[in-house]
């Protein structure tokens, strides 16, 4: 095989591999996740949580929660809250109250939060995402503006510390757009969220590479279209 005829096939499968990505439909995010979700979240330094009392309104307050993990309530002064779910943290309010209180109704929700997590990658504008809800991956990476056309959602990678040492996982997402029940979804905060590349998109910058690294100019400006191959 010549020289020019290994360029053409080079240029030909670029070009119907880049071809093939282009085509790829992806479905919008499914629904945001209910409540009882919601309620697992766990609670961190910087978030801002609103605490009402239902038969005692004047004990309502929103704070956040400090630096060092505690909530100060006048009502129950300084509690430590960091890592507690919503449900524990309503508990832990109500029972401390309940020594100033009769029978205290408390409810607790997340206005806002200091959670994060971070998506690279094959993502149109990789970046940090907040978490001040449940967020599933596919629903973070559409917060950076989606897949780009050469991204593999079948191995997409995800590195948690949520459980002290890195964890890593792998999701297909392809199979979640598809309506698959899909284990490991949810994001927590610090996780971080990498799409790589298809073969064929991999295959198609090495073939950039190689024709911006190896060829010469007078062939660069030449564009071959796959029909004449």
């Amino acid at each position: 095989m010549t020289s020019l005829s290994f360029l053409a096939l080079a240029v030909g499968l670029a070009v119907l591999g880049s071809s093939g990505c282009a085509k790829r439909q992806v479905a919008p995010p499914p629904v945001a996740p209910t409540e009882s979700v919601a309620r697992e979240y766990h609670v961190q330094p910087g978030d801002v949580v609103d605490v009402k009392f239902l038969y005692h309104p004047g004990e309502n307050q929103r704070l956040a929660v400090r630096p060092d993990g505690t909530l100060a309530l006048p009502i129950t002064g300084d509690l430590t809250v960091m890592g507690l779910t919503v449900n524990a943290l309503e508990e832990l309010i109500r029972t401390t109250a309940a020594r100033k209180l009769r029978e205290p109704v408390v409810s607790v929700t997340i206005a806002e939060t200091a959670a994060r997590a971070y998506i690279g990658g094959e993502v149109t504008n990789a970046g940090f995402v907040q978490l001040g809800k449940p967020m599933d991956v596919l629903q973070a990476i559409f917060e950076r503006g989606g897949f780009k056309s050469g991204a593999d959602m079948t191995k997409v990678t995800v590195v948690s510390r949520s459980s002290g040492a890195p964890a890593t996982r792998l999701v297909n997402l392809e199979a979640a757009v598809e309506g698959e029940p899909i284990d490991g979804l949810m994001l927590a905060p610090d996780d971080v969220v990498v799409v790589p590349k298809t073969w064929v998109a991999t295959a198609n910058a090495w073939v950039k590479s190689w024709l911006d690294g190896l060829t010469p100019e007078v062939f660069k400006s030449v564009r071959i279209s796959p029909t004449s191959l």
